[in-house]
């Protein structure tokens, strides 16, 4: 050492600045952590291990199992047992210290820095012995070794220099320059920089050249140094004034905030998730919430020399004194993060069953929309369930309190509170299934309001899709219909509270297959149900009926064989005879011509206004919908009908009807509309009894029987 040389420092400066090596070196090989907001419990004294004169520095070994004690007092170095938190073991350092200590990633080797000598001592931590001893500058301070074990370096604080270990031969192989006074070293997770603590500035070591790449100016006699475990901020300590807590930001190596600590702050460790920094400094470890970088709890000790914290976070070990305090620390607890909410909206009533999904959500104290707390609380970690409060109408954050924080405000957690709705719900139901083709069947639409509110303008649309339908008419309880294609659009009017109203459709399938039904339901009001508002109802169509001739959903033009026939006209404007045999015949919807032919018939006219003659034989005509003429033999009346024989029953249906029985008994009845009826001749039975007047029957020749009401026009009965 030159007589220019700076001289050494005092016994207790020597103890302020051991420590930065141990702390620097507890970081060193930690895996980054995601850092979020935490809620942070304050440590707990759990042991205070004796250690002798002085306990100058700590380091935790890469295990976890034990923790290294150098003390300083008496040149040596002790062993504490961290599952017993007892000394096991002590053993020579080497040389006076050490005030810097380090150990390798493989926790083979420790690295022990002697003031006095100049040098820095290795041992092999197996069997705690001093195997090399390697000449470094004046007054080494704090040591740090790489993440890949491969250098230390070592801060000589009184020549201003970095010494450049090569671990391999225990040999310096470069020196670097740096700030006055250098005092402790810290490295990167990546080992690509080594931060050094000096007078009034940080050093940054490229690694790679072991040059200064910057020079960070900072005000004080900065000691303990750190880097964050995902290596974005570097925090080092100013002792010897304000007590504060320098933090620069690595990616542009400047000065980004001060952390206000506590007078002679020295000592420093970081949590592994990078959430908590610990100080020690004069009778106290302070807790420092690095979100807020404010002092969130301290624990009362001795001066603390060194801070060390171990690899899962929940051990602080703190050099104080004559020993070593081992300080409990709660795993942090995650603050809660809310991705989802169903239903996304309610009632300004409230009362609404929401179910809120996210992370860390169990333990939740509270859950409050919009400011306004809800009930009926039940949280997992990753779901709630909670009872919306009443509010006013807009969206709203939901926001959940557990120990760990309150959930952030995000898109995800937007609820929107609206005027009280109206729940509508639609049902729909067919009257047959299957239904055979050549007939047809009702679909029943009812549209129930569950509420609250009244529902005003409520509509509802049924739209038919795959097999081919005719829409034969469509009648509502309240409000009107109308018919386009295949999609039936009724306006209900106002539904209260309770109340429904029920469409009736008729649907004549046109072709086998899978009929679809699906009903759209509106009103002015929102529902607060939506998953109900709507229904959907399939009906097969096979040929049930064993249809052998087919028509379509045109005009068609149909004629029967001499056998019995089944046949099905469908839609359209028809005309169709049966030709001999015993014939089936649907004529469908439209206006159709239809005449039976010879033989027994059952013929069917279906929706439209039919003209039907039976024709030869005893045959069963069903006028059904619409204002029909139906003959009991041909349709060429008083030309023919002598010719004609057979017993016919004819029932007019729907509409006002004309049925002529012609030649036979003939049964013939109508018990709706205003219809006339002629037995002509044969001793016929005719009913227009459909308890209003208006109706005509005429027997006709022969002896017949007339049923009708008052009001009726009654001949030859």
């Amino acid at each position: 050492m030159s007589s220019t040389a700076p001289p050494r420092a005092s016994r207790f400066r020597h103890r302020l600045t051991a420590l930065t090596g141990s702390f620097a070196l507890a970081v060193t090989g930690l895996v980054a952590l995601a850092a979020g907001p935490a809620a942070a419990a304050p440590p707990t004294v759990i042991a205070t291990v004796d250690t002798g004169y002085g306990a100058d520095t700590v380091v935790v070994a890469p295990d976890g199992n034990t923790v290294y004690v150098g003390n300083a007092g008496q040149n040596r170095i002790n062993t504490l047992d961290t599952a017993t938190d007892t000394i096991t073991s002590t053993f020579s350092s080497g040389g006076p210290g050490p005030f810097g200590l380090a150990v390798n990633p493989a926790g083979t080797v420790l690295y022990s820095t002697d003031v006095d000598g100049d040098s820095v001592h290795v041992i092999d931590a197996a069997n705690q012995t001093v195997t090399a001893t390697v000449p470094v500058g004046v007054d080494p301070q704090g040591v740090v070794v790489t993440p890949d074990g491969s250098r230390a370096y070592v801060a000589n604080n009184s020549d201003s220099s970095v010494s450049v270990i090569d671990t391999a031969t225990n040999t310096v192989t470069a020196t670097v320059a740096v700030g006055t006074f250098p005092y402790g070293a810290a490295v990167t997770s990546d080992g690509s920089r080594v931060y050094v603590s000096a007078e009034n500035q940080v050093s940054v070591i490229d690694t790679a050249t072991n040059t200064v790449t910057a020079t960070v100016a900072a005000t004080g006699s900065l000691r303990g140094i750190v880097v964050s475990p995902d290596g974005t901020k570097v925090y080092a300590a100013s002792s010897f004034g304000d007590g504060s807590v320098v933090v620069i930001n690595t990616a542009t190596n400047t000065v980004s905030s001060t952390i206000a600590a506590s007078s002679d702050t020295g000592a420093l460790a970081v949590s592994p998730d990078g959430t908590r920094l610990y100080t020690g400094s004069y009778g106290a470890v302070n807790v420092i919430d690095v979100a807020t970088a404010t002092v969130d709890s301290s624990v009362n000790t001795n001066f603390v020399y060194a801070l060390a914290v171990n690899a899962d976070g929940t051990r602080l070990y703190a050099g104080n004194g004559d020993n070593v305090t081992v300080l409990g620390v709660a795993p942090p607890v995650a603050a809660p993060a809310v991705t989802g909410i169903s239903p996304s909206s309610g009632t300004t009533a409230g009362g609404t069953s929401v179910t809120i999904t996210g992370t860390d959500l169990n333990g939740a104290s509270t859950i409050d929309f919009g400011g306004t707390p809800a009930t009926g609380i039940s949280c997992t970690a990753t779901s709630c369930t909670a009872t919306s409060p009443a509010h006013a109408a807009g969206s709203v954050d939901v926001r959940v309190t557990t120990p760990g924080g309150t959930s952030p405000n995000t898109g995800a957690d937007d609820y929107t509170y609206v005027a009280p709705g109206a729940d509508l719900v639609t049902a729909l139901a067919d009257s047959a299934d299957p239904v055979a083709l050549g007939g047809s069947f009702t679909e029943t639409v009812t549209v129930t309001n569950n509420g609250p509110a009244t529902a005003t303008s409520a509509a509802t649309a049924i739209a038919f899709t795959g097999s081919a339908v005719s829409l034969q008419g469509a009648t509502t309880s309240q409000g009107t219909c109308t018919t386009a294609g295949s999609t039936v659009t009724c306006a209900l009017g106002s539904l209260a509270n309770a109340a429904f109203a029920t469409v009736t459709i008729t649907v004549e399938p046109q072709a086998t297959g899978t009929i679809t039904a699906t009903s759209t339901t509106t009103a002015t009001q929102s529902d607060p149900v939506p998953a109900n508002t709507n229904d959907t109802e399939t009906t097969t169509v096979n040929n049930g009926s064993g249809c052998t001739i087919t028509g379509t959903a045109g005009n068609d033009t149909l004629t029967g064989t001499n056998g019995a026939d089944v046949i099905c006209g469908l839609g359209g404007n028809d005309t169709i005879n049966g030709g001999n045999g015993n014939d089936t015949i649907y004529a469908g919807s439209g206006n159709d011509t239809v005449d039976g032919g010879n033989a027994d018939d059952t013929l069917y006219g279906g929706s439209g206004d039919d003209i039907m003659g039976g024709g030869n034989g005893a045959d069963y005509l069903y006028g059904e919908a619409g204002n029909d003429t139906n003959y009991g033999e041909t349709l060429l009346g008083s030309l023919l009908h002598l010719f004609d024989n057979g017993n016919d029953h004819i029932y007019g249906g729907p509409g006002n009807d004309d049925l002529d029985g012609q030649n036979g008994n003939d049964v013939l009845s109508d018990t709706s509309g205003t219809d006339t009826m002629s037995g002509a001749l044969g001793n016929d039975s005719i009913n227009v009894q459909d308890g209003v007047g208006g109706d005509s029957a005429n027997g006709g020749l022969g002896t017949d029987t007339c049923t009708a009401d008052t009001g009726d026009t009654t001949t030859s009965c």
